[in-house]
This record gives C-alpha cells, structure tokens and sequence, in this order.
C-alpha cells in the first residue's frame, strides 16, 4: 500500500458469528446489573428529591395561606379596633363637651348668685347710707343754712 492512500476495509460492521451472543448475553447481564445498581436507585434518588421538593413546596403553599390569612385576621382586628377607638373617641368627645355645659352652666350660676350678693349688698350699703344721710340731713341743713345766712351778713 502506498503511504497516503485511503484504505477501504470491505466487511461488514457487525459481523454475525458466535461472539455476537456472547456479546448479546454480556450486554443483558451488565444491564440488569446496571440497572438493579445504578439506574434504579438513581431514578429512586430523582424520585425522592422531587417529592421532597413537592413536599417542601406544598408546606410553602401552605405557610404562605397561613400567613395571608393572619395577616387579613390582623388586618380586620385592626379595623375593628379602629371602630373601637373611634367610637370611645367620640364617647369621650361626648363626656367632655357636657362636662364643659355643666361647667359653664355651674359657673353662670354662681356668677349669678355672686352677682344677687352683690346686688344685695349694694342695696343695703345703699339703704344703710341714706338712713345716715336722713340722720345727719337736719345737720346738714342746718350747716348750710348757717353758711347760706353766714354769707349773706
């Protein structure tokens, strides 16, 4: 052969002789051994891990439901709370504007009766100084009379 040529090898690729059962019952053989070592307990493994990872999936699912539902319980708690609060507010609101009319109306009232006192005392410091006056008037008159006439001399 020449150095360069390109050989063509006539035959056949898979030749039928006695070593192609030998190699039938070899590929059988490493197989089922393959597959009872190696392919099924990988396909076990995959298994396992998918329902491990559905498994942790579905306990997500759940933890995230459990959490919207508190947090819609949290948030209607917060609501009626809200409503509470409003409403003692307003309760509140309520007691103090009538605390502050009875106040009010206590102190007119007392400004009032402070001011029937008063008026009462005026009355009598008024009554009390005009008997004084009609007690000193003929005194009086008679000074001025005396000056008047005292004057006039």
């Amino acid at each position: 052969m020449e150095e360069g040529a390109i050989v063509f090898l006539s035959g056949a690729l898979i030749d039928v002789d006695s070593t192609l059962i030998f190699q039938l019952v070899l590929f059988f053989v490493l197989f089922f051994i393959l597959r009872a070592f190696l392919f099924r307990p990988f396909l076990e493994l995959i298994d396992a891990r998918e329902k491990a990872i559905h498994g942790v999936l579905g306990e997500a699912k759940a933890l995230a439901n459990q959490a919207e539902a508190k947090a819609f319980q949290f948030d209607q708690e917060m609501k009626k709370l809200r409503a509470e609060l409003l409403l003692e507010r307003e309760k509140l609101r309520q007691e103090t504007a009538a605390l502050e009319r009875d106040l009010i109306a206590q102190s007119k009232a007392e400004i009032e009766q402070m001011l029937q006192r008063a008026d009462a005392e005026l009355e009598q410091r008024k009554a009390e100084v005009r008997f004084e006056l009609k007690k000193k008037m003929p005194q009086m008159v008679e000074a001025i009379v005396k000056r008047v006439i005292g004057e006039e001399r």
